[in-house]
């Protein structure tokens, strides 16, 4: 549960952290800057900032963030810190009386906050047992919230190009990888099972997309804040073998590391490096490691941070065509059945089962809030 108090603690850290260890950029408040991830932006002092006291949440700030944080400041107004902030996150001015924090979504309750779903309304499978082992077909129906995206193929513009997953997380929101944000991506077809056969018992349909949203945090050539939301044109009501997955909003979810857990991972793609997809959907589980490990296996390459989970081992990864898919955690219920959340989304790799290397996926419970502020 976030206080007052604790959040007015970390904007003052930020304050000195941007006082002493960051270059001053002499920008008036409301002028244009650039975010270091490429985008543009405005310069407000931070209590104003979403993107900035959503960037504070976590406990223990990561180095990379702390980096990122400092590369934000763009000036000073007296002695108000402004930093480069996307036009879209900047607030109104907030009463004195009121917290200068973002106000928590979930408490220690367990009361599920509003545009949140939980079991049985989402997650929900019938799979039998949470144990997979190696990579098999998955059955129709079996993860019905799993999304095919379809990019324009110029060579046969009937037959799009099934280039990255996603997730259904509301009946018309996917969840997917923002590096799969192209312009070329128009399609998201749900209730499938294998994508080229149509007697397989499947009646899958396609839906445009209607509205995108990438992450203000996103950059491109690191995969920082690789998480965007696609909305669908038409919601899957009335569409067989499909519905959304839960997220992670319950407070034991939100703080679990997840180390050890075996976690299931689906998707269209490649089952060798640069080999290719598969028809038919795939599911494997994969053992989520240590970000310390991770970030043994990744230094010079990328950055792993508070904002990731890193998974995987021997023969059992995601690989090409996979990006943008579930990394899912299945919990009983109260009814004993299964209830599958996402708890990340594929990001990157290097190569694919690669010994030496374990799949990233973007941490949702890291991301919850900025879920919710866009799906409801």
């Amino acid at each position: 549960m976030y206080f007052r108090n604790s959040t007015r603690i970390c904007v003052i850290f930020l304050y000195v952290l941007f006082v002493y260890f960051a270059r001053i950029k002499a920008l008036d408040e409301g002028a244009e800057c650039n975010i270091p991830n490429g985008q543009n932006g405005l310069c407000t002092p931070i209590p104003k900032c979403q993107f900035v006291l959503n960037l504070l949440k976590p406990k223990l700030l990561s180095k990379e963030t702390v980096t990122f944080l400092q590369a934000l400041k763009c000036g000073n107004v007296g002695s108000t810190v402004l930093v480069c902030c996307p036009s879209s996150n900047v607030r109104s001015p907030t009463n004195p009386d009121e917290p200068i924090g973002p106000e928590p979504n979930i408490d220690s309750s367990g009361e599920k906050p509003s545009g949140l779903l939980a079991p049985p309304e989402c997650g929900l499978s019938p799979l039998s047992t949470p144990k997979i082992v190696g990579g098999i077909n998955a059955h129709l129906g079996d993860f019905p919230w799993m999304v095919a995206l379809g990019f324009k193929n110029t060579r046969n513009p009937q037959q799009p190009r099934w280039l990255c997953g996603g997730t259904l997380i509301t009946k018309n929101h996917v969840l997917t990888a923002a590096h799969c944000v192209r312009d070329d991506l128009y399609l998201a077809r749900v209730g499938e099972i294998n994508l080229y056969k149509d007697d397989d018992g499947a009646h899958p349909v396609d839906i445009p997309i209607a509205k995108r949203i990438v992450h203000e945090g996103y950059a491109q050539n690191r995969y920082l804040f690789d998480i965007a939301i696609l909305v669908l044109s038409r919601n899957i009501d009335g569409i067989e073998n499909t519905g959304p997955i839960c997220l992670p909003w319950e407070s034991d979810l939100r703080t679990m590391s997840y180390l050890n857990h075996h976690l299931y991972i689906t998707g269209w793609g490649s089952t060798i490096h640069r080999g290719p997809t598969t028809d038919v959907l795939q599911v494997t589980n994969v053992p989520i490691i240590e970000n310390s490990r991770c970030k043994e296996q990744y230094t010079g390459l990328s950055d792993i941070n508070d904002t990731v989970l890193c998974a995987g081992v021997g023969k059992k990864d995601a690989c090409g065509g996979d990006s943008g898919g579930p990394l899912m955690y299945g919990k009983k219920t109260d009814d004993n059945e299964i209830g599958f959340y996402l708890v990340g989304v594929i990001s990157y790799g290097s190569g694919c089962a690669n010994p030496n290397y374990a799949g990233v996926y973007a941490r949702v419970t890291f991301f919850i809030d900025w879920i919710r502020e866009h799906i409801i």
